[in-house]
């Protein structure tokens, strides 16, 4: 019957415990070194908030080192998940940014190049005025056949942007998830709920 006790589904080895932990330790330290700017736009409790700027403080020693320790006992009773996702975000902001950007100029390329990629933009932003949005791209058409200026270039890119930033971290794309993105802007709007990113 001890055996049985032992296979429980609630059984974690000391191993993975220990594991753990140091996993816990290893997140302390990072948040510990965490540019400044970066640490700011972390939501932490006041306790966790506070031991991590007095480890900031701190030499390399055996203080830092018991700061530290308290700082992963203190991360335990918190969402890791959440904090560890918040420091990739961070961390990679200017990388999300870039790719954004080149998912806009694909877009922007896109419309300009067939009259395809027209119907399929205004499917995935339902809202966009289509008029403006055809008037832009004609004149862009007209200023690249022209070798004009390329104000109109710029219109349609501003106009992909904005739908961008209206609708942030989804992705409304041509696959199976653009029905459920859909739905889920839609779900959120009408009942006012507020929707994990996906």
């Amino acid at each position: 019957m001890a055996q049985e006790d032992l296979e429980d589904d609630d059984f974690t080895s000391k191993s993975q415990k220990k594991r753990d932990s140091k996993d816990v330790q290893v997140l302390a330290r990072k948040l510990c070194e965490l540019p400044k700017k970066v640490f700011n736009e972390i939501t932490l409790d006041d306790n966790i908030h506070n031991a991590i700027k007095t480890a900031q403080k701190l030499r390399p020693s055996a203080a830092l080192n018991r700061q530290i320790q308290y700082i992963a006992k203190c991360l335990k009773q918190v969402d890791l998940d959440a904090i560890k996702e918040t420091i990739y975000q961070l961390e990679n902001k200017e990388s999300l940014q870039k790719h954004q950007l080149k998912k806009i100029e694909n877009w922007r390329e896109k419309l300009i190049e067939t009259n395809d990629s027209l119907g399929d933009f205004i499917n995935q932003y339902h809202n966009v005025d289509r008029q403006q949005l055809r008037q832009v791209i004609r004149n862009a058409r007209k200023e690249i056949e022209t070798k004009k200026s390329t104000k109109a270039f710029k219109q349609l890119y501003q106009i992909v942007k904005r739908l961008k930033e209206q609708y942030p971290g989804r992705p409304f794309t041509l696959d199976g998830h653009l029905v459920g993105s859909l739905g889920e802007v839609i779900a959120e709007r009408v009942f006012g709920l507020s929707l994990y990113p996906p």
